[in-house]
């Protein structure tokens, strides 16, 4: 069997046993993640992709390596890009009931103080 087919083979059943044990195992119920084990797990599977990167470097030679680790490092930024995206949409969302409710605060308020303008109205009218 040619090596190349091996490797293919070897990254799938890897790949399949890890998300396995990611999905089927670790996180069997829902938590709230904490910072903590957010970083360790980040680190696990920043750590295996290096790993990963390290065998491509050694049988596929360091054009391809370098061209992973850079794939790699760009989809890592994107993700984090993602994420704060994510963060910026709640606070725009947020911000944006704030200023609804405060709003509806205002006019409710100008409201209030065109009853009294048109009460002091009728009252100089009157006079």
């Amino acid at each position: 069997m040619p090596t190349e087919l091996l490797l293919w083979i070897g990254f799938c059943v890897f790949l399949i046993a890890m998300l396995t044990l990611d999905l089927g195992v670790f996180h069997k119920e829902s938590h709230v993640v904490s910072f903590k084990e957010a970083m360790i797990w980040s680190s696990v599977w920043i750590g295996l992709a290096l790993i990963f990167n390290g065998g491509v470097f050694y049988f596929a030679g360091k054009e391809k390596g370098l061209e992973f680790l850079t794939g790699y490092l760009i989809e890592k930024s994107l993700s984090v890009g993602a994420v704060e995206d994510e963060k910026t949409g709640k606070l725009f969302t947020e911000l944006e009931e704030d200023i609804e409710i405060d709003k509806k605060e205002v006019i409710s308020e100008i409201r209030s103080l065109k009853g009294k303008l048109n009460k002091i109205e009728n009252i100089l009218a009157k006079k």
